[in-house]
C-alpha cells in the first residue's frame, strides 16, 4: 500500500506536459498570431521606408580632393628651386642641362606645379617648359 501511495504521488510529476501555447487561456499580452505576423512585417516596411527615405535625403558626396591655390603652390617651387640655385652647381650657359637638373633636385614640388599648371588649362608640354624657365631663371638671378 505505501508502494502505492508512492506511485500515485510520482505519477503526476512524470506526466509531460500536453499543453501548449495554443491551450493556454488568452491573456491580455498574448497576441494571437496572425496579428503579431502582421505586426512584425508592419514595423519591418516601415523601418524599410525610413531607411529609403533618409539614403534619398542625405546622399553620400563622393570625396574631392581640395585642389591647392596656385600661388601657394608657385611660392613653394620657387622656395625650392631658389636656395639650390643659389648654392649649387649650376649655369645658365649650358643649354639647360643645369636647368634639368635643379629641376630634379624638387621633383616632388615640381609634380604638385605641374598638375597645378595643367588644372589652369595647359597642356603637359607647356608646363614643363614653363618650369624650365622657372629653373633656368633662378640660375641666372644668382649670376651663374
Amino acid at each position: 500500500m505505501a508502494n502505492e501511495s508512492k506511485r500515485l504521488q510520482l505519477k503526476p510529476e512524470l506526466e509531460p506536459e500536453s499543453r501548449g501555447p495554443e491551450d493556454l487561456p488568452p491573456t491580455r499580452f498574448t497576441p494571437e498570431p496572425k496579428k503579431s505576423r502582421a505586426i512584425t512585417f508592419a514595423v519591418c516596411c516601415l523601418i524599410a521606408v525610413v531607411v529609403w527615405l533618409y539614403s534619398r535625403a542625405n546622399p553620400i558626396a563622393p570625396y574631392v580632393a581640395p585642389t591647392p591655390d596656385p600661388a601657394t603652390v608657385s611660392a613653394r617651387f620657387t622656395q625650392c628651386l631658389l636656395p639650390k640655385a643659389q648654392y649649387g652647381e649650376y649655369s645658365s650657359y649650358d643649354g639647360g642641362k643645369s636647368a634639368a637638373a635643379l629641376l630634379g633636385e624638387c621633383v616632388g614640388v615640381e609634380d604638385e606645379w605641374q598638375k597645378s599648371c595643367e588644372a589652369a588649362g595647359d597642356t603637359d608640354h607647356n608646363c614643363f617648359g614653363k618650369a624650365m624657365i622657372v629653373a633656368q631663371t633662378a640660375i641666372k638671378s644668382f649670376g651663374k
